[in-house]
């Protein structure tokens, strides 16, 4: 029930957001289902055709059409700048990225994003999903879970990784044990 109407949510901010020269798609914990329970931060990935818009600074684009639109945003300054909207009870953040098929086109970190989104919907299925979550609970409630300099822990991402390899909860923290210092997973 609550996912259905975070949904719902998400879909009217989406359809607000309409435009023919940026394509806004879900992205992050939300679009991989591996958000938990008490997280209201929706990304939201602007993304501008590559040929276009490679030679341009996406980040003001995304700034005057938020200002066209009326949309009350912050700027969250970042390897680009992004935007945080509040909306419904929810932060949305609105990330503006290059859509790039490849990695080697990226100009900007942030531009693979929308590719490791794509990467955990192929690589996971209802059952994984449960297993991350379990896992980012697990590493909240220890304080590992986050990337932030000063938390210095695991990112949303690292832990879907994590879980990807080992395939579950249990399989991850037995393997744990065997971990050097800066281990290497391939």
């Amino acid at each position: 029930k609550e996912k259905k109407e975070l949904d719902i949510k998400v879909k009217n901010f989406l359809s607000e957001l309409q435009n023919k020269d940026i394509k806004f798609v879900t992205g992050g914990s939300y679009a991989k289902d591996t958000f938990l329970r008490d997280e209201l931060d929706i990304d939201i990935f602007a993304r501008f055709n590559y040929s276009n818009y490679r030679y341009l600074d996406i980040s003001n684009e995304l700034k005057k059409f938020l200002k066209s639109r009326s949309i009350k945003f912050k700027i969250v300054h970042g390897s680009r700048d992004y935007y945080h909207v509040e909306r419904d009870g929810l932060n949305f953040e609105i990330v503006p990225v290059l859509k790039i098929r490849k990695t080697s086109q990226a100009q900007n970190i942030m531009d693979i994003s929308p590719l490791h989104t794509k990467f955990v919907k192929r690589k996971t299925n209802n059952r994984l999903r449960n297993e991350i979550r379990l896992l980012k609970q697990f590493c909240k409630a220890n304080e590992l879970y986050g990337a932030e300099s000063y938390i210095r822990g695991f990112s949303g991402y690292d832990l879907e990784l994590l879980m990807i390899y080992y395939r579950s909860f249990e399989n991850l923290i037995k393997n744990t044990r065997y971990w050097k210092d800066r281990q290497v997973i391939h």
